[in-house]
């Protein structure tokens, strides 16, 4: 495996699971995880499943470690809904909400969400430094 280390990308290739493959100056500085090690499978599936919500631990040019992104904290008081009927979700200021493909700026921490249509809808809490998290509310009749 080899990882972008600006974490834009991570690559496998089972041919060479202990070089970087490719010889040309846009992967050059990317860090190798080997994988031919117990050590570096397990890392490998570490990134693989945490990506891109890490940190690397980088020592002198080699990737020997990730620290995962905590989870959001969040509460709210009801994921389904009866039409224009309102649900409070509480989490950490200054939260990037994604509703309708829109982004809100949660300063206080709040967002009170009520649909006129039926559905499942998806809202998207972001965070810096955080794992995003998808809070499905259902509104039914």
């Amino acid at each position: 495996m080899i990882v972008c280390p600006n974490l834009s990308s991570i690559e496998g290739n089972s041919t060479y699971p202990n070089i970087n493959w490719y010889n040309d100056d846009f992967h050059k500085n990317w860090l190798i995880v080997d994988e031919t090690t117990e050590s570096g499978k397990e890392l490998a599936k570490r990134i693989k499943k945490a990506f891109p919500f890490i940190d690397l631990i980088i020592d002198d040019d080699k990737l020997i470690d990730i620290v995962e992104w905590p989870e959001m904290s969040y509460t709210i008081d009801k994921s389904q809904l009866k039409i224009n009927e309102v649900a409070t979700i509480i989490t950490e200021p200054n939260t990037i909400a994604m509703v309708d493909n829109q982004e809100y700026l949660l300063e206080e921490g709040v967002l009170e969400y009520s649909n006129e249509n039926l559905g499942v809808y998806r809202i998207i809490l972001k965070q810096e430094r955080h794992k995003d998290v998808v809070i499905q509310i259902e509104v039914v009749e």
